[in-house]
C-alpha cells in the first residue's frame, strides 16, 4: 500500500510479508533520505535502514523502550533533543534534567580520551562565562580539573596523590609539588588570604625573587604553640634562631649561633645572658666586654677575680688597673 501526497514528495509505504519485515517508510525524495519503523519479533524499531540494527535508531521492547536486547531502557542512537522536563528516577522532574534515585553512583559519565572526561558548564545571563569540570586523561597527569573556557585556563587542580594545585600555568596545575600549592601570576595580590572580614585578615606573600611575607591586617600577629615546653621557633637555615617559649623551665626570648652556641638569652624574670643561657644577673655576660662611650655605674661594682683596667683605647699599658685581692 502506497500512499502519496500531493503537495509534497513524501511517501508513506506500509508493507507485509514473510519476505520483508513490517515496516513503514517515510520517504522524503527532495532530500534523498528516507525514515523507517519496523516490527522484528518482538521488537519495534525506528531507524534509517529497515532490518539493520546498525542504524536502529531506537528501539520499543514488550511495550517500553529497549536497549535492543532483553533489558528495559531508553536507546537512542541519535542526538536526542527534549523539549521540556526530563526526569530519570521519577515522573515529575522539576527541573531541566532531575536525577533521583537511592544507589551510588547516581550517575557516570565515561570516554577514552588523552584529555580526560569533561562537563561543560555554559552561562551567558549577563557576562559570558564558561567552566568545564574535567577527570583523567594522560595529557595531564590524569588529574581533576576546573577549566575557565573563557580564558582557556585552568583554575584549580587535585592529581591522583591528593595534592591539590592553584593557579599558574595550565602544564604546572596539574603537577603539584605539595599537598597545597597556590602560585600567583603576578606579584600584585596575596597567594592566599585568610580572612573574618575584608577589614581583618592575614595575607600570605610570596614574590619573583623569592621573598616572602605574612600580613596581618588591621590585629596583631601571633605565633603560638598550644604545648607547654615547646618554643616558637625561627630558623635561618640552623646558622641562626630566635626561639620564643618556656622549654628551658621559663619563658624567655633566646638566640643561638651555628650548633646552638648561646648568643643571647633574655628570661621572664628579667635576667638577661650574653654568651650564657643560664644568667644569674641582670645582665650576665660570659666572654670579653668592650664599652665604647661613657658608662654610668650606680652602686657597688665587684670583681671576682681579675683585673678591671681602665685605657685611653691607645696606650699600651692601662691608665687604672684595679685587681681583686688589691687593698
Amino acid at each position: 500500500l502506497i500512499v502519496e501526497r500531493d503537495s509534497s514528495d513524501t511517501t508513506y509505504e506500509i508493507v507485509h510479508g514473510k519476505a520483508k519485515y513490517p515496516r513503514i517508510r517515510l520517504e522524503d525524495t527532495a532530500a534523498n533520505a528516507s525514515m523507517y519503523m519496523w516490527h522484528l519479533g518482538n521488537q519495534l524499531r525506528f531507524g534509517t535502514n529497515a532490518g539493520s540494527s546498525t542504524t536502529t535508531a531506537m528501539y520499543v521492547q514488550n511495550g517500553q523502550p529497549s536497549d535492543g536486547g532483553n533489558n528495559a531502557a531508553v536507546y537512542m542512537n541519535a542526538r536526542a533533543i527534549v523539549g521540556a522536563e526530563l526526569g530519570i528516577g521519577t515522573t515529575s522532574p522539576a527541573v531541566a534534567l532531575d536525577v533521583r534515585g537511592s544507589g551510588w553512583p547516581m550517575a557516570a559519565l565515561h570516554a577514552s580520551s588523552q584529555y580526560g572526561t569533561g562537563l561543560q558548564l555554559y552561562n551567558s545571563h549577563t557576562t559570558q562565562q564558561d567552566w568545564a569540570i574535567i577527570g583523567g586523561g594522560a595529557t595531564y597527569n590524569y588529574a581533576f580539573r576546573v577549566y575557565d573556557q573563557t580564558d582557556a585556563t585552568y583554575r584549580f587542580a587535585i592529581d591522583r596523590d591528593g595534592k591539590v594545585g592553584i593557579g599558574g600555568t595550565n602544564a604546572g596545575i596539574v603537577t603539584p609539588t605539595a599537598k597545597l600549592e597556590v602560585t600567583s601570576p603576578t606579584n600584585s595580590y596575596e597567594q592566599a588570604r585568610f580572612q573574618w572580614d575584608t577589614s581583618n585578615y592575614l595575607g600570605v606573600f610570596v614574590d619573583s625573587a623569592g621573598n616572602s611575607q605574612l600580613e596581618a591586617k588591621t590585629g596583631n600577629l601571633t605565633l603560638k604553640t598550644d604545648t607547654s615546653a615547646h618554643d616558637v621557633r625561627v630558623d635561618a637555615k640552623g646558622n641562626f634562631r630566635v626561639d620564643l617559649g618556656d622549654s628551658n623551665g621559663g619563658y624567655y626570648t633566646r638566640i643561638r649561633a651555628a650548633n646552638s652556641n648561646p648568643v643571647l638569652m633574655a628570661k621572664s624574670n628579667g635576667l638577661v645572658g650574653i654568651g650564657t643561657e643560664s644568667p644569674a644577673y641582670t645582665l650576665d655576660v660570659v666572654g670579653t666586654t668592650q664599652l665604647s662611650g661613657a658608662a654610668t655605674i650606680n652602686g657597688t661594682t665587684t670583681i671576682n677575680g681579675g683585673q678591671l683596667k681602665v685605657t685611653d683605647g691607645g696606650a699600651s699599658s692601662p691608665l687604672v688597673s684595679i685587681a681583686a685581692d688589691d687593698a
